[in-house]
């Protein structure tokens, strides 16, 4: 989807943090999500993720510490055999020494990004970046890129920021956004997407974080939700962290498959679905097998009807392309009623994913809240 966007990279007392800001074309006042990345994802990834948050008319700005950003872990592939990627998007991000708001071109023609592994070996010296003395300069870093930002008068930013955000965090970036939720921020988020968050075991420091949030809550994972960085995270260690949010406005979307790099919004590939990514790429067929439209800011998602189909556990669907959509398009469809219900405070979209999500989701994944 085309969007304005602007770039740069911000010092930091902790240490520099890359950005990018997207927002649909010529739009004003759009509320912020604000997308903190896995480990070794550039900027450029999750276009699933980012390309349906534009098309329900949000704008989306991304973080990565450049340490997190440029790590050169032994990273496997994530996409089918015989496939190269290149090691960065040097050729997109702007140069290291860019002033603040440096402008990007267009989010189109970018080419393959560096995307989350799945469950493969886990590569080394990936634990570096989860002590407890990293994950504080890491959290350190983006806060205070955050504030700066929230206070920057770049145009771009300065025309879509409000008072209403959501912060949002895939793997690393979700257990770094369970932190900043803590952090004192100019303004803070409204609501919090955890996708498929990597955790260290339990602790009584993760316990007392999860059970000090204020904001509403959404954790998404799946029954194959491992990845490399810590395949030690499972999705019952992610449920556990459900369990220790505050009881209330919290809710827990687990997909009967849902694999971690699913999760990360990166492009499906297969045939007839080579390089698509977001339900406008995509095209219609897997948004009506969910029972939804592809796209479009309509009150919370709430539109459509019928149940999903297809192959159910341990049918050879799970893994097919096809189905690998279908699952998308479930946790795409609930991120975005849930952002709705909380951000833009729809209050049919609060009523939808509280008495109508489980019955469209039709058991082929479970929406959880409490």
């Amino acid at each position: 989807m085309e969007s304005d966007q602007a770039r740069g990279t911000l010092e930091t007392d902790h240490g520099r943090v890359a950005y990018l800001c997207s927002c649909p074309r010529g739009a004003t006042q759009a509320p912020w999500i604000v997308h903190l990345h896995e480990l070794g994802e550039d900027l450029g990834a999750g276009e699933a993720w980012r390309n349906t948050w534009l098309q329900a008319g949000y704008a989306v700005l991304q973080l990565q510490t450049v340490e997190a950003r440029e790590w050169r872990g032994q990273r496997p592939p994530s996409g089918p055999p015989g496939e190269t990627r290149p090691p960065d998007d040097a050729g997109h991000e702007a140069p290291q020494d860019a002033p603040h708001g440096t402008s990007g071109p267009p989010d189109k023609g970018h080419g393959p990004r560096r995307q989350a592994p799945d469950a493969l070996a886990e590569p080394p010296n990936a634990q570096a970046f989860f002590t407890p003395e990293a994950l504080a300069r890491q959290a350190g870093a983006l806060a205070a890129a955050l504030e700066q930002l929230q206070r920057s008068q770049e145009p771009l930013l300065a025309r879509t920021r409000g008072q209403a955000w959501a912060l949002t965090g895939f793997g690393l970036g979700g257990l770094l956004a369970l932190r900043l939720a803590h952090k004192r921020i100019v303004t803070p988020a409204s609501a919090l997407l955890l996708l498929a968050p990597t955790l260290p075991f339990a602790t009584d420091q993760l316990a007392q974080e999860a059970a000090g949030l204020r904001q509403p809550s959404l954790l998404i994972t799946g029954g194959d939700d491992r990845n490399a960085y810590r395949p030690q995270t499972t999705a019952a260690l992610r449920e556990a962290l459900f369990s220790q949010l505050p009881p209330g406005d919290r809710f827990l979307l687990r997909l009967d498959g849902g694999s971690h790099n699913l999760l990360s919004g990166s492009p499906i590939r297969g045939p007839g679905m080579e390089g698509s990514s977001g339900p406008e790429a995509r095209g219609s067929e897997a948004s009506r097998d969910a029972g939804g439209p592809s796209s479009g800011r309509g009150r919370g998602g709430t539109g459509g009807g019928g149940g999903p189909s297809g192959g159910g556990e341990g049918s050879p669907m799970r893994d097919s392309p096809r189905q690998q959509a279908q699952e998308l398009a479930f946790a795409e469809r609930i991120a975005r009623a849930f952002l709705n219900a909380y951000v833009r405070d729809d209050t049919l979209a609060r009523q939808w994913l509280r008495e109508d999500a489980n019955r469209w989701l039709a058991e082929r994944a479970l929406l959880a809240h409490g």
